[in-house]
């Protein structure tokens, strides 16, 4: 893709995360498979695995549900009462790093265990991406990525107003420098880090 055409990409995945978002839904596979681009026009698909976090009901057995590559942190302790919009916007990144690359930030490849530990634990690798894009792109890719879920932008419009500061018309202006200092989501409290979650051998959706 191009910088232009990765940039209404972008902010078209936003804006469908924003809707969902409004309505308590939380995707949780955001993943290239899952986004539907017709060349004018992104839809978003596959909604299987979404939850309400703020859903009281009681649940099943917490279990990991996801595709690995694009997987927060957070998914993996199993419990969906951790996720919240920042969730998926950690998934916009490692699906923007892989537009912007050609494979998420931790590979494709990898057995669950060794894509938990980094998505838990590793540093990103450096951003070697295939097409021109503007300086600012990196930082912002880079803070959908962080591993804490309250360092992440907490709303799709918080990010879809950062990304617009990379407009291509005005492609040299970076709003991230500096960090933002973006409004956090009410609903939402700042996950607390469990006991280190059990592994399974296939990350392909469900995973435990």
């Amino acid at each position: 893709l191009s910088w232009e055409e990765l940039y209404g990409m972008l902010l078209a995945l936003l804006d469908a995360l924003a809707h969902a978002h409004a309505r308590g839904l939380v995707h949780r596979d955001l993943k290239p498979g899952n986004a539907l681009y017709g060349g004018e026009a992104l839809k978003l698909l596959d909604f299987g695995l979404a939850v309400i976090p703020d859903d009281e009901r009681p649940g099943g057995p917490k279990a990991v549900f996801g595709t690995a590559p694009y997987m927060a942190p957070e998914q993996f302790w199993g419990d969906p009462q951790l996720c919240g919009p920042y969730t998926d916007l950690y998934a916009l990144g490692a699906l923007a790093w892989t537009l912007a690359c050609g494979e998420p930030p931790f590979g494709l490849k990898s057995d669950f265990q060794t894509l938990r530990e980094a998505h838990l634990h590793g540093a990103l690798p450096s951003f070697e991406p295939r097409v021109l894009l503007p300086d600012g792109f990196e930082p912002w890719v880079r803070r959908l990525l962080e591993k804490e879920p309250q360092r992440r932008f907490q709303r799709a419009a918080d990010a879809a107003w950062a990304l617009r500061g990379l407009a291509p018309t005005r492609a040299r202006v970076s709003p991230i420098e500096g960090g933002l200092d973006l409004p956090t989501l009410s609903w939402s409290e700042t996950p607390t880090t469990p006991a280190e979650p059990k592994g399974a051998e296939d990350h392909e959706n469900l995973v435990v």
